[in-house]
């Protein structure tokens, strides 16, 4: 009888990531999406410069024109504690939002 093979999902998987994989999984199946580090044909990407201290004042300006912000959508921040503060930025602003870090189990991201 084998043994059962759980499932890995992950977005990127790193070079460290895939070396443990291996040790671990029983005939692991690698499944690629698209391209990698490419975004898919229906993603527009905009790249702005924007000074620090006006970085707030910028988003706030996207999320409130209806030519950029077609929800749902999804802001990328460096740390937990980053997404956690803005969050509650755009909470106090009246802008509905949830934050998925790590620290979240899977069941806590699915009610998301």
């Amino acid at each position: 009888i084998p043994t059962p093979n759980p499932y890995v999902l992950v977005q990127q998987f790193r070079k460290s990531q895939r070396k443990h994989a291996k040790q671990l999984l029983y005939h692991p199946v690698h499944i690629t999406v698209g391209k990698p580090g490419t975004p898919a044909d229906k993603v527009k990407q905009i790249l702005l410069w924007v000074e620090t201290d006006c970085k707030k004042k910028k988003l706030m300006a996207i999320l409130n024109d209806k030519r950029y912000n077609k929800p749902p959508v999804l802001i990328f921040v460096d740390s937990k504690f980053g997404a956690l503060l803005l969050a509650e930025f755009l909470i106090s602003n009246d802008v509905l939002c949830s934050v998925i870090h790590g620290d979240k189990t899977q069941e806590d991201r699915n009610k998301i």
